[in-house]
């Protein structure tokens, strides 16, 4: 910075009217460059004597206040590192002895840098007297001090004048809210009135609609002369006469028109004591043009009192029951023959709400079950009645008829006394939907079957030791034709191996028939053991179409593509039922004919089925095919053999194993039996 001892320069930096200072940046030394005249007011002593020397040594004569000499070496400091112009906030200056007025300067620094470098090679600090500025500042602060103080004075004044007008406002609308709350009164008493008037002649239009329009005689009497007053419609049609002949007229003088039968005497009883009278199923007599007829009515007789329950009148009210009454005689007429009827055939009745499972039971049922006819019983003591081996059987149709609607039927034994003597009962009955508010119900007869049931007993007890008597031969039989046949396929001649394997043929169809009376007899005996065990479908299945085609050739006998799997179940008793099946495709298709075997695994259980192309069953049949000795009747059947015990032992066998079997069929066209076992 050369040009500092320019003379042109000096001298304008001389005339500078702010104090400054130009140092070098050779911090913490800051040589003093120069100062120009206006800095001496600042300054100790004669400041250009400090020329060249480090402004941190000679601090003291560069600038006599201390407070801002620490200020200005501090700027000096920042403004190297900020690199920038840094300005600092107004100082005043300590009054001087015999001056007191005050003075501001306001510290400034500005680094300058090389042109070339860019490095910070000098600082020009400022002292500006910026005393008018804060004088003028404060002058204007305090200008809007003393205008704040009036704009609050003025404020709190509007405040006054408007809590007034408020108040008057107050004032004002509380008396036109007196004035409104008067006419809304006005208005309320002038409304209520109409209102008022309006439910009177309301109340007055219903109770007359509903009094003309009433289902049953209606009539009203005031006075203690009783004078008829109102009578609607159904009333004047079961008195058979106009509304003008009765009007206004005493009930006395008009009774004896109508026949007195609602007595006059009744009337003016209650009139006197203030007690309603009532009589139901009143048998009576009307006259009409047609001439006096029988009839029954409820007839009520109900005083009408004034607000110091005094009676004023009387309301008669008259419902004509004729032929309620005589429809009901005729239903107790008709219950009586029923009654009559179960009696002659001893037949026990039952009721059972389906909700609670309340039982109500005749006297027929309980002398059956060996309770007293007077004494009730309920559900559980008639189930204990029951053969322990059939309870649960029982209990169960009683919850599936409940349940699902359909028929009951089912036989089962009981015990009677302590001699544990026991009867046979047969029980039929359904569920009813209630009517006119009452609750479902589960109703039905019971028939005492002993006699019956015995003789099917010894019957099946007969057929028992018959088919073990002849089971015993016939196993010889067999043997010695097994024995016939192997010597005449040896001996190689047709006619006699024809012969005896048709021989073998029909005994066994004769080991099957005794087999399944046999099983039969078990099963009525709850007697039919069980064997179960693990075996392959598809093999089973294989070997009975194998045996089909033996013993029944010329029919198609097919098993379906099938995965093999196992089931746990009685193998013998299995193909026993697939056997019976077979059988029956055998019988009632034409010769020629598929049959086709085939067993399918759902998620839980194994299905198995046998459809053919035979003669089919009509849908009437469908629900009693299963029946044991059912058959079907019709021209196709006729040569047909059998007892009717193979689908019933079929059904049986599957129920003991907790499946299911049905049977879906279309006449002319075929039928397919299933079966299911759980799996």
């Amino acid at each position: 910075m050369h040009h500092i001892e320019d003379p042109l320069f000096r001298t304008i930096f001389n005339q500078l009217p702010e104090p400054r200072l130009i140092v070098k940046a050779d911090a913490p030394f800051f040589t003093i460059v120069c100062t120009n005249h206006a800095w001496q007011e600042v300054a100790e002593g004669n400041i250009k004597d400090l020329y060249g020397m480090a402004f941190q040594q000679v601090s003291e004569q560069a600038i006599g206040n201390d407070e801002l000499r620490k200020i200005i070496q501090e700027l000096l400091s920042q403004s190297i590192l900020a690199r920038k112009n840094l300005i600092l906030p107004p100082y005043q200056l300590p009054l001087e002895i015999g001056n007191e007025t005050e003075k501001w300067v306001q510290p400034g620094c500005t680094p300058i840098a090389n042109d070339l470098s860019g490095e910070i090679t000098y600082l020009i600090c400022a002292l500006p007297d910026v005393t008018k500025e804060i004088r003028n500042k404060n002058k204007l602060k305090l200008s809007r001090l003393n205008e704040a103080e009036l704009l609050k004075e003025q404020h709190l004044l509007n405040q006054d004048l408007a809590d007034i007008n408020r108040e008057l406002g107050l004032t004002n609308q509380a008396l036109r809210k007196s004035q409104e709350s008067l006419s809304q009164i006005n208005r309320e008493l002038e409304d209520r009135i109409l209102e008022r008037t309006r439910k009177l002649e309301s109340s007055e239009s219903r109770f007359r609609s509903l009094f003309e329009q009433a289902p049953i005689g209606m009539c009203f009497l005031t006075g203690e002369d009783l004078l008829i007053e109102l009578v609607n419609e159904p009333m004047l049609k079961i008195w058979d006469c106009s509304l003008k002949e009765i009007i206004g007229i005493p009930y006395k003088t008009a009774s004896q028109e109508l026949g007195d039968h609602f007595s006059f005497d009744s009337l003016q009883k209650v009139y006197r004591s203030g007690e309603t009278c009532v009589n139901n199923e009143l048998k009576t007599k009307f006259f009409s043009k047609m001439g006096w007829r029988e009839a029954y009515v409820n007839v009520i007789y109900h005083p009408l009192k004034d607000q110091n329950n005094n009676v004023t009148g009387l309301m008669i009210i008259l419902s004509e029951i004729t032929e309620w009454v005589v429809a009901r005689q005729k239903a107790e007429s008709i219950q009586d023959q029923l009654n009559l009827a179960l009696e002659s055939a001893e037949l026990g009745t039952w009721y059972i709400d389906v909700d609670t499972r309340e039982m109500i039971a005749s006297k027929r049922l309980k002398e059956m079950f060996g309770f007293e006819p007077d004494n009730g019983i309920t559900l559980e003591q008639y189930i204990v009645q029951i053969n322990e081996d059939y309870r649960d059987t029982v209990l169960e149709a009683i919850d599936r008829t409940i349940k699902d609607g359909g028929r009951y039927e089912i036989e089962y034994p009981i015990y009677t006394d302590q001699e544990g003597k026991q009867r046979w009962i047969r029980a039929t009955g359904k569920r009813f939907s209630g009517r006119d508010g009452k609750p479902d119900h589960f109703s039905g007869t019971a028939l005492d079957i002993t006699g019956r049931k015995m003789e099917e007993i010894r019957k099946n007890d007969f057929i028992a030791i018959a088919s073990h008597e002849l089971k015993t031969p016939l196993t010889s039989l067999k043997g010695y034709l097994q024995v016939m046949h192997a010597k005449a396929v040896q001996m190689e001649i047709p006619i006699f191996l024809n012969a005896v394997s048709r021989s073998l043929a029909q005994t066994e169809r004769m080991h099957t028939l005794i087999s399944s009376f046999l099983d039969m007899t078990r099963l009525e005996a709850k007697g039919l053991p069980l064997t179960f065990q693990v075996f392959g479908v598809y093999t089973l299945l294989r070997d009975m179409a194998d045996e089909i085609e033996m013993f029944s050739p010329g029919y198609q006998i097919m098993v379906d593509p099938l995965q093999d799997f196992t089931v746990y179940a009685d193998r013998e008793k299995i193909q026993q039922v697939l056997s019976n099946l077979l059988s029956n495709a055998v019988k009632y298709s034409p010769k020629g004919k598929r049959i086709i075997l085939n067993c399918r695994l759902t998620t839980s259980e194994a299905v198995f089925s046998v459809k053919d192309e035979g003669i089919g069953i009509k849908p009437q049949e469908k629900p009693k095919i299963f029946d044991r000795y059912y058959r079907v009747e019709s021209k196709h059947t006729t040569m047909v053999s059998g007892f009717g015990i193979g689908l019933y032992l079929c059904a049986e066998v599957v129920r003991l194993h907790n499946g299911r079997i049905w049977v879906e069929s279309e006449v002319g066209r075929g039928s397919t039996f299933y079966f299911s076992l759980p799996v």
